[in-house]
C-alpha cells in the first residue's frame, strides 16, 4: 500500500542547499536512471555482488552515480547499504521536517534520562537473549528500538518495567519493516526516525551485532549520531539547545 502521506515531506534543507519543487508523481520524471522515469516510487532492487551495489532488479542497473560530476537530471535516485561515517554528512545540509521534530523531541524528552538498546531482527539475525543477558544490571529505564515483534515481547518479559518500548511492532511474522507494501510508509519511516534519534540520544547505547558478525547499518548511524550530542540536540531541538 502506498501512503496517502508520500509528498509528506522527513527533511528540510539548511541554508547551504535549496530543493526546488519536484512533482514526482506526474511522469514522465526527469530522473536517473532513466529507465525509472514513468514511476521513481515503486520498483524492486536487488543486491549485486558482481558489482557490490543494488541494482534493479530485471534492468541490472545499478542505483549509483557518480557524486563529485555533475549531472543534468533533476532526480538522482541513489541505493547503497551501510550508514555509519558517510550518513553523517547528509545531516549538515538537512534539517527534520518541523512535525517531526515535534515528534521525536516529545518521545526524548518523556524518556529523560536513559539508555537504549538496538536489536534488529528480521532480514539480519540475531542472538538477542544472549546480548539481552549482557546488558549491566540497574536502575536506568531502558528504550528498546527493534524492528521485531518478538524481540519486543521478550524484552518485555525479560526486563519488566525497566523497559519502555518506543514503537509497537507489529507481527510481521518475521518480515523486515521496510519495504513492506502491507504497511503505510510514512509511519514506518517516521518510526525509523524516532528509533535513530532515541538511540542517538541515549546515555548509554547497546547494539547488538546480527550473526554474520558486523553491525547494520542502521546501527552504525545511531551509533556514530550518538557520539554527536551537539548535533544531535540541534536536529531534534533546534539552534538553541546545540550546547
Amino acid at each position: 500500500m502506498v501512503s496517502q502521506s508520500i509528498n509528506e515531506s522527513f527533511f528540510t534543507e539548511r541554508e547551504k542547499i535549496r530543493f526546488g519543487k519536484i512533482d514526482f508523481l506526474t511522469p514522465p520524471c526527469d530522473c536517473y536512471p532513466e529507465c525509472l522515469e514513468n514511476d521513481i516510487l515503486n520498483y524492486e532492487t536487488e543486491y549485486d555482488r558482481s558489482v557490490e551495489n543494488y541494482v534493479i532488479k530485471n534492468f541490472k542497473i545499478q542505483l549509483r552515480f557518480e557524486m563529485k560530476k555533475p549531472r543534468k537530471e533533476i532526480v538522482l535516485i541513489h541505493k547503497l547499504y551501510g550508514g555509519g561515517d558517510a550518513s553523517i554528512l547528509a545531516f549538515s545540509f538537512l534539517d527534520l521536517a518541523p512535525e517531526v521534530k515535534a515528534h521525536i523531541g516529545k518521545v526524548v524528552e518523556k524518556l529523560g534520562e536513559y539508555d537504549a538498546v538496538h536489536i534488529r531482527h528480521s532480514d539480519y539475525k540475531t542472538d538477542y537473549k544472549t546480548f539481552l543477558y549482557e546488558i549491566p544490571n540497574g536502575d536506568r529505564k531502558i528504550a528498546l528500538c527493534t524492528d521485531s515483534y518478538e524481540v519486543q515481547q521478550y524484552a518485555k518479559s525479560f526486563f519488566g518495567d525497566r523497559v519502555t518500548c518506543v514503537s509497537d511492532i507489529p507481527d510481521t511474522g518475521g518480515r523486515p519493516l521496510h519495504g513492506n507494501e502491507n504497511l503505510d510508509r510514512y509511519q514506518t519511516n517516521l518510526t525509523a526516525l524516532t528509533d535513530l534519534f532515541v538511540l542517538a540520544s541515549a546515555k548509554n547505547l547497546y547494539i547488538t551485532r546480527h550473526k554474520g558478525g558486523g553491525l547494520s547499518g542502521f546501527g552504525a548511524l545511531a551509533m556514530n549520531l550518538n557520539k554527536r550530542p551537539k548535533l544531535v540536540k540541534r536536529l531534534i531541538f533546534g539552534e538553541n539547545r546545540e550546547g
